[in-house]
């Protein structure tokens, strides 16, 4: 299961060999993975392996808020109005590989741009509470 953002790669045409005027897209598919871009089309994953597309680029984080800084920031954020309900959370994606794969396999997970800003949510209940802070939010 490869699960993220950066659809905009993936559906970029391949330039040669075999797979030539294909994107990579379909290619994988052509290989048998499921693409899903959605976060709903999750649950209906029934088979290995899947590549889930969930942005363009890099996945938007949940809140807005200013950059972490050194000593912290005490702040209150908003939500990111590019984080829509087709984008799943962390948690979710996460709950999403686990019980797929069960306790037998091996997962590794990344977030890459975790550091980029102090307004990084991983909670399932897509609303946090008002009085905490970006910073405490992670």
């Amino acid at each position: 299961m490869l699960l993220g953002g950066g659809a905009d790669r993936y559906d970029q045409q391949i330039a040669g060999g075999e797979f030539a005027g294909e994107t990579v897209t379909e290619s994988a598919e052509d290989r048998g993975y499921t693409v899903v871009r959605e976060a709903d089309e999750l649950g209906d994953v029934e088979q290995l392996p899947v590549l889930g597309l969930f942005a363009d680029g890099h996945l938007p984080t949940e809140l807005d808020g200013p950059q972490a800084a050194s000593g912290g920031v005490n702040a209150e954020c908003t939500d990111n109005e590019a984080f829509t309900d087709d984008i799943p959370t962390v948690d979710e994606m996460t709950t999403e590989v686990t019980e797929f794969l069960g306790r037998e396999r091996y997962a590794q997970g990344e977030r890459a741009r975790a550091g980029h800003a102090t307004a990084t949510r991983t909670s399932t209940s897509r609303r946090p509470p008002a009085s905490r802070t970006c910073a405490q939010r992670r």
